[in-house]
């Protein structure tokens, strides 16, 4: 929905070139997005795993590893 309203915005407003430079952008921020959303995707199943066993010690270790891992791949994409 919030692209369809800013390529309308951009079709009244800007020309053919910023419709097409705002969709690349989009393009390459949802590549570079992805990842994160697969890891935290993926721990989910992990943290169940740990908390239906009752080891919060191996839950934090998960969630601050994954922190970490998915922080330092934000800055550096």
């Amino acid at each position: 929905m919030t692209a369809w309203l800013v390529n309308k915005q951009l079709q009244t407003f800007g020309t053919t070139q910023t419709i097409g430079a705002w969709n690349i952008a989009n393009k390459v921020y949802i590549f570079c997005l992805m990842p994160i959303v697969g890891i935290t995707q993926a721990i989910q199943t992990i943290l169940a795993y740990f908390h239906g066993q009752r080891h919060p010690q191996k839950k934090r270790l998960v969630i601050r590893t994954t922190l970490q891992w998915t922080t330092i791949y934000s800055v550096y994409s």
